[in-house]
């Protein structure tokens, strides 16, 4: 039983290398298209798209969009949900 242990760690270990040798390195995936590696260095130019984790490079997490406002909070509403099945928090 032991061995069966080393041996599925070896295999997930060598698939997870495949997997990451397949990747591309300096590609960022967006839902649609390639991101690329400049775009988000520019990313104060597309206030609308957030392309890194903080919306910029600035990781200031802040949106110069104005579309909502106190005016138009009560017009918010629940765009989708994912359930996933899961009991953890």
């Amino acid at each position: 039983m032991r061995i069966f242990g080393w041996s599925c760690l070896g295999v997930g270990l060598l698939a997870t290398g495949l997997f990451a040798a397949g990747v591309p390195q300096k590609r960022i995936r967006h839902a649609t298209r390639d991101v690329g590696e400049s775009r988000p260095i520019r990313a104060e130019a597309e206030p609308q798209n957030w392309l890194t984790q903080n919306g910029t490079y600035a990781e200031q997490r802040y949106s110069p969009l104005d579309r909502i406002s106190t005016d138009t909070i009560g017009k918010l509403g629940l765009a989708w949900v994912g359930d996933l099945e899961s009991t953890r928090g």
